[in-house]
């Protein structure tokens, strides 16, 4: 990656790099993801939903300090859609509603306590 590159690395790859080989059973089907979407009226944002397809079920990945939401718990609030929170529930991250549906949209951390992005 080059210094100038202020992406986030891809956290698909990520994983396949640093845990033990994906199954077919280790992320979240895709009617889960599909009736989350339609629970909420907003598209999952295209890189969350491949990961969340690939890896949603695995815990040593998704569920130790920061754990991922799985899709029938999704929620918005103060316009974000939230996909992760940490183990003690102190802060979450979402995703602006209204860029849910870019490629890579900004990722803003939401604390339960001031309910202030931050």
């Amino acid at each position: 990656m080059l210094a100038s590159d202020t992406r986030f690395p891809d956290p698909l790859d990520l994983a396949v790099r640093l845990f033990p080989p994906l199954g077919a059973g280790d992320g979240f089907s895709e009617a889960a993801l599909a009736d989350a979407e339609r629970r909420l009226g907003v598209p999952m944002p295209a890189r969350l939903r491949a990961y969340c397809a690939r890896t949603g079920e695995r815990d040593e990945m998704n569920r130790t300090r920061y754990c991922l939401i799985p899709p029938l718990y999704l929620f918005v609030r103060d316009g974000l859609l939230l996909f992760s929170t940490t183990d003690d529930g102190s802060r979450y991250a979402g995703v602006p509603v209204d860029a849910a549906g870019a490629d890579d949209p900004p990722v803003v951390l939401l604390s339960s306590e001031g309910g202030s992005p931050r």
